[in-house]
């Protein structure tokens, strides 16, 4: 009876009278609804009244980067949001006549990328407007350090890329001893700090040929190795991250450090349906294939982006 009545408010504000007729709702089942929030079910009754959702992406395999990192084959997008997530079948039974269905034959769909730390027009500005307190770069730590930054709720925004570049020359000039709180990743998620992956990128447009490098997957390749260019040394491996750690770490928690995590980061009922199709599973292929990712397709609000 309390849903209805929202839905009869809705309605109002929309012109319309009345909630959905038994033929509008037999498609939709009580398991689709049971992975939907509760803010979206007005708006995905409504869509199932008036000829379904706007897309249902299926035959996939979707690492959402939700609280239990679960993989799904699909989900549907209603204007530019994630609605409800699932199995294909499920998916395809809420599509109504106008609804577009993408086939993902069997692809990787991650969260889009998320670089907390470039330099585009109006970035200072917006960071000193929405971000948290956080720290740049927290290359060289010390003992504890961990602590303070957790008893003032501040984030760090970290460039693995630098490890990769820098990595080698600077165990060479510093030694082992000082390099061994350099980037710990490990430690640091094992405090509880939030730590979010960046590029400090500024010039040039080649991924791996600017000046700071900004490709993601060299980033989450090198949190996962630690293996610096011009040497065969892992720096410090016991501070690796795990490959859902790694993803995480330039997804959700990147959404963290920059304040967006409730629209942004992961793919959840709710979220703003910005994706990335990738050609390989970074979940299970061999660890030094990951920093050859490629993305085959963007998409944003629900709609794919030309380049």
């Amino acid at each position: 009876m309390r849903m209805t009545k929202r839905f009869e408010k809705r309605k109002c504000l929309t012109g319309q009278t009345g909630v959905p007729d038994e033929d509008s709702m037999r498609t939709i089942n009580r398991r689709s609804f049971l992975g939907t929030s509760a803010a979206l079910l007005p708006s995905l009754l409504l869509a199932a009244e008036n000829g379904g959702l706007d897309a249902v992406f299926y035959n996939g395999n979707i690492l959402t980067v939700d609280a239990g990192f679960r993989r799904v084959e699909a989900f549907a997008v209603l204007r530019d949001r994630i609605a409800v997530v699932g199995s294909s079948a499920e998916m395809l039974a809420l599509a109504g006549n106008k609804t577009r269905k993408i086939d993902l034959q069997g692809k990787t769909v991650l969260p889009g990328i998320i670089d907390t730390h470039a330099y585009p027009v109006m970035a200072a500005m917006y960071e000193l407007r929405f971000v948290r307190p956080g720290i740049c770069h927290g290359n060289f730590m010390f003992p504890g350090a961990w602590d303070a930054i957790k008893s003032i709720d501040a984030v760090i925004d970290m460039q693995p890329a630098w490890l990769y570049l820098d990595g080698a020359t600077l165990f060479d000039h510093f030694g082992e001893k000082r390099m061994k709180w350099f980037q710990p990743y490990r430690t640091l998620l094992d405090n509880k700090v939030r730590i979010g992956g960046g590029s400090d990128h500024i010039f040039k447009i080649e991924p791996e040929r600017a000046i700071n490098l900004y490709n993601p997957f060299l980033g989450i390749w090198t949190v996962l190795a630690r293996s610096p260019r011009w040497t065969d040394r892992i720096l410090t491996p016991e501070q690796k991250m795990n490959r859902e750690e790694a993803i995480r770490f330039y997804t959700l928690d990147s959404a963290y450090v920059l304040r967006c995590e409730k629209k942004r980061g992961s793919l959840e009922p709710g979220k703003l349906a910005d994706f990335i199709v990738i050609d390989r599973d970074i979940l299970r292929c061999p660890i030094d294939d990951v920093r050859e990712t490629k993305v085959l397709e963007t998409w944003l609000g629900g709609k794919k982006i030309a380049f």
